[in-house]
């Protein structure tokens, strides 16, 4: 799955490419700090009113020409939608990340490995093309840390109705979603 594919809004305007071939074998770090238009792309394509805040701190540690280590801390201050009452929700994030990723081809799953336990380490990625874009990382982990459904202080959903259907005031056995095939079905049968 790509960045891409996670909604119908176009890429947003994001990117910081690393050339893994021009990386220091000692290490770098690398500071990301989307700007005003950027974070403004970020929140249309997550369909957030506002981000507000959106930087990243990455090391990157090479071992040996096979093997990155991707280490950091993802900052964000987002603003989302209330679920229930549609008002403004401020959220801070702070996402710590630890990713490997390995330059050979030849890793892929093998039919042993599909089987694994939580605990389990994680895969190493695979580099494309000795190239790494930053931002997608921070856009990734960023997805994942989102509240789906975030309240405002105090708001309360008393939508759900406690009991049975059928001990509502009001119901009625006619309108249960399958009543009128059933009616239709009886119709038929005679």
């Amino acid at each position: 799955m790509t960045i891409d594919s996670l909604s119908n809004v176009s890429r947003p305007d994001f990117s910081r490419l690393v050339d893994l071939t021009k990386l220091n074998l000692s290490g770098e770090n690398q500071s990301i700090s989307a700007n005003p238009e950027e974070r403004s792309s970020v929140a249309t394509f997550l369909g957030l009113r506002a981000v507000d805040q959106l930087d990243g701190q990455f090391a990157l540690n090479p071992r040996g020409r096979e093997v990155l280590l991707l280490s950091g801390t993802i900052f964000a201050r987002v603003v989302h939608n209330c679920s229930i009452s549609l008002e403004a929700v401020a959220a801070d994030h702070k996402i710590n990340v630890k990713l490997i990723y390995n330059n050979t081809a030849a890793v892929k799953l093998k039919e042993r490995d599909i089987n694994f336990a939580v605990e389990d380490p994680e895969p190493p990625e695979l580099i494309l093309d000795g190239k790494l874009d930053l931002a997608d990382i921070m856009l990734e982990h960023l997805i994942l840390n989102l509240n789906p459904y975030p309240r405002a202080p105090g708001i309360v959903f008393d939508g759900f109705l406690e009991g049975s259907r059928e001990d509502q005031e009001g119901y009625n056995s006619e309108n249960k979603p399958f009543a009128a095939l059933s009616r239709l079905t009886a119709k038929l049968k005679k």
